[in-house]
């Protein structure tokens, strides 16, 4: 499970996670809001082709930051790179695989809260789509990395499932 205990050097009281975890959440829900409220501004003056460009420039930003992050990752290996990826806190989750096979299961997630409070998935889902753009970024460095993911919370389901996932060059 994903817990701000991963990321601190000294141990705090769950009451203490609890308070700082609901400071990021607040953060977050600020700033998808402000996000919300310009993606709904600019559809209504320049339609669903104003949204589009916004959406474009998320995702070109996505896959240069996930670019550059895997270009200075030290250890390149599926399981390197998945175990870099980490939650902080913000998603509860669980993991299990070998560096041909890593497999998540996320049971929480404050980015689907924020945006279902915002009345936003459709905009939230932008977020979700990383992960896919951040799977090709991956394979740009090695081919045979793929990923599946069948389930969002972000869409209401009980899970986000992803797999990231070695395939053999016969395979294709």
């Amino acid at each position: 499970m994903g817990s701000l205990q991963d990321v601190l050097t000294e141990k705090i009281s769950s009451s203490t996670e609890n308070f700082f975890l609901e400071k990021i959440k607040s953060k977050m829900l600020a700033g998808a809001a402000m996000l919300v409220t310009a993606v709904r501004a600019i559809e209504s003056v320049y339609g669903k082709e104003g949204v589009e460009v916004i959406h474009n420039a998320i995702k070109n930003r996505i896959i240069q930051l996930t670019r550059q992050w895997v270009e200075e990752s030290k250890d390149k290996t599926l399981e390197g790179l998945c175990s870099s990826m980490g939650s902080h806190g913000t998603q509860e989750w669980t993991r299990e695989g070998n560096n041909s096979r890593q497999s998540y299961k996320f049971t929480k997630c404050m980015w689907a809260e924020v945006f279902k409070e915002l009345n936003a998935e459709d905009i939230g889902l932008w977020i979700c789509e990383g992960d896919v753009l951040s799977a090709n970024v991956f394979s740009s460095f090695n081919p045979q990395i793929n990923f599946k993911r069948t389930k969002t919370l972000m869409q209401g389901h009980n899970i986000c499932d992803h797999e990231f996932f070695f395939t053999d060059q016969g395979d294709n």
